[in-house]
């Protein structure tokens, strides 16, 4: 069975099951670029993780927390294990303080994609990235693949062929940050110019480059979370000051 015909079996995500190496990302706009952003669409066509999820076309999700360390000034992050200690610790410390600390648990999405057009990063049109999202383009996708969308766009998000839809990230400008809650799934029309060059072998070939996204940020044992925590959040094991040194006189 080829890709495209096993997608076509795959079924949706539901609200119940939809569920830092070198991994090439999709590049999206930095704080710089939001300085001169005056509206930027990226577009894509997403592909199934077929390693990690092979019975659903929901995005991976990855939990984490990350700080800025007592131990070394700069950020560094740790993914969750089962039974997060971590975890554990941010909900005393928000019980406590009735303040949410900084490295408690955050969480972002993934999803393979195959980039079409990226104005931002020119160099990865036409190869396979890995989206990396937050709650902005999820709503957009959740709308698409589990909301009222879902009959007529659904899966055809992952179509490669002239009957699949384009998603277009649409960058702007607010303040001093990119923005993207005005992203799109684009016509119908419009996605099957997009795919218009691509033969049946093309899209085969694509597909097979679908990454395993679970690879991507493998989690920690819970003992390594405990060390990341007591060494980045408390600063404990820290080498002592050392001594004042004596008076010249």
């Amino acid at each position: 069975m080829s890709y495209l015909d096993q997608i076509k079996t795959l079924p949706l995500p539901t609200a119940e099951n939809g569920g830092t190496n070198q991994q090439p990302f999709v590049t999206l706009p930095t704080l710089r670029d939001a300085q001169s952003l005056r509206g930027t669409d990226i577009r894509l066509r997403l592909l199934p993780d077929f390693a990690t999820n092979p019975a659903s076309l929901a995005p991976f999700t990855h939990h984490f927390h990350g700080v800025v360390s007592a131990a070394t000034g700069k950020f560094t992050a740790i993914t969750c294990p089962p039974a997060c200690p971590v975890c554990q610790h941010g909900r005393e410390e928000w019980y406590r303080t009735n303040k949410r600390p900084a490295w408690s648990h955050q969480m972002e999405h993934l999803v393979n994609a195959y980039v079409l057009d990226n104005p931002i990063d020119p160099a990865q049109n036409h190869t396979v990235k890995v989206l990396k999202f937050r709650q902005q383009i999820k709503a957009i996708l959740d709308e698409a693949l589990t909301g009222r969308d879902a009959t007529e766009i659904g899966r055809r998000l992952f179509f490669l062929d002239d009957g699949g839809r384009t998603f277009v990230i649409h960058a702007e400008r607010k303040g001093d940050w990119p923005v993207y809650d005005r992203s799109f799934i684009d016509t119908a029309t419009r996605s099957k110019l997009d795919v218009a060059d691509l033969s049946r072998a093309d899209m085969e070939a694509i597909y097979a480059q679908s990454r395993p996204l679970a690879d991507i940020f493998p989690p920690a044992t819970p003992e390594e979370a405990e060390t990341w925590y007591n060494t980045h959040v408390l600063g404990q094991g820290l080498p002592a000051d050392p001594p004042d040194a004596p008076m010249p006189f």
